[in-house]
């Protein structure tokens, strides 16, 4: 399976160059039910353009499979194919799984959680973390090391919602005003590009207007 990488268009000449403080762009997709929210997979970009992208091998399988918009919407982008799910030592299974088991993009949560802590401590200085409407994902996020009033060090408390941003500037990003998406929606890591865009065309968007 090909990762979603930078698209061209991200370094077009029209956008500046983000000064502010280093930022991580991260998308989670989850399955959301009463009290429970389960990590499905996780996109990270750092400042510096380095990702990092993973697909829960314990994700619930069955409760996936009864319900009709993951299915629709972000099944299709976890890895796998006919080819990719063949083992040479099990047989095709009746039912096709969900995603490839053995795709080097599947891990346990405990290995999820150990790569993207070393991934956010790989800024020395800090970073900050930018999602779409991301009070969900940080509770995601923030459950793959325990508790949210307990985050490890290298763990930023909140996640800024690029939305609120928008909406500070006037800005309706899912409109006309929003620059195209360049990469495919509900995958982790195509989302987590896309927002990453976003933020800096609104940073162009905001010093235009000399705030």
């Amino acid at each position: 399976m090909t990762l979603p990488g930078k698209p061209t268009s991200y370094s077009t000449p029209h956008l500046v160059p983000y000064e502010g403080p280093l930022v991580v762009d991260y998308d989670c997709e989850f399955i959301e039910e009463p009290g429970r929210r389960d990590l499905i997979s996780i996109g990270l970009v750092g400042p510096d353009e380095k990702t990092y992208y993973a697909v829960n091998s314990k994700i619930p399988v069955g409760r996936i499979r009864r319900h009709p918009w993951l299915m629709a919407n972000v099944v299709p982008h976890l890895p796998g194919s006919r080819a990719d799910l063949a083992h040479p030592r099990r047989p095709w299974p009746r039912r096709p799984r969900l995603f490839a088991p053995y795709a080097p993009e599947v891990k346990p949560p405990q290995q999820i959680a150990a790569e993207g802590l070393n991934f956010l401590r790989s800024y020395p200085r800090g970073c900050e973390l930018y999602g779409w409407c991301p009070a969900f994902d940080h509770v995601v996020l923030a459950w793959l090391w325990g508790t949210m009033a307990d985050p490890p060090e290298g763990v930023p408390w909140c996640t800024r919602d690029i939305g609120q941003d928008a909406a500070r500037l006037g800005v309706d990003l899912k409109g006309d005003q929003a620059p195209p998406r360049l990469r495919e929606a509900h995958h982790s890591l195509g989302d987590a590009w896309h927002q990453r865009h976003l933020r800096h065309w609104l940073a162009e968007v905001e010093a235009a207007r000399g705030r």
